[in-house]
């Protein structure tokens, strides 16, 4: 994103609409919750190669993509906000399992370097970082949706393009309301 879509895009009263939506917000989110973390450190220290990590954050862009193409559906944010008081929390759970759990540990990704500490270390970030991400999302707060697509300004959007995955709504919300 150069800076002139930069500030096409930060004056565009409706950043929900715009094609690249799912991956800007993918690449922004991936930066603030997992790359330009802990994990940024433990790469330095060896722990992972140049190669892991860039498989891992083709993966998460595309886990998150197949996550925002629920959140910016209404019908299903609805949806989500009925599955009781502690939907947000349940809902950070969910993401951190499916986009970096489930998902990184269970891939051929050459994660062996990392320890249990390492990997509670990274998930306690995540947590951190993702419930106000959520919750902007949730309420479509679009000051801080802009925010959080700033990160794509600061951090760049040259990844592969997102492919979201596409993710089982109802089994989705089967989880959602554990």
């Amino acid at each position: 994103m150069d800076i002139n879509n930069y500030m096409e895009f930060m004056e565009n009263d409706k950043p929900l609409d715009d094609k690249d939506i799912i991956h800007n917000l993918s690449v922004a989110t991936t930066h603030i919750i997992y790359r330009n973390g802990p994990v940024e450190d433990m790469h330095a220290d060896g722990k992972l190669t140049d190669y892991a990590m860039m498989n891992i954050n083709k993966f998460m862009v595309n886990r998150l993509g197949g996550i925002f193409l629920i959140l910016l559906d209404n019908k299903k944010v609805d949806l989500i906000k009925k599955c009781g008081e502690y939907y947000i929390e349940n809902l950070i759970d969910i993401v951190i399992e499916y986009c970096f759990i489930d998902g990184i540990l269970n891939t051929k990704i050459d994660i062996e370097k990392l320890t249990d500490k390492d990997i509670d270390i990274i998930v306690e970030f995540m947590n951190q970082k993702l419930y106000p991400i959520l919750l902007i999302i949730l309420e479509r707060n679009i000051n801080g949706i802009k925010g959080i697509l700033s990160n794509s300004f600061i951090y760049g959007t040259d990844w592969d393009y997102c492919k979201p995955d596409i993710i089982d709504f109802d089994l989705f919300l089967e989880k959602l309301d554990y």
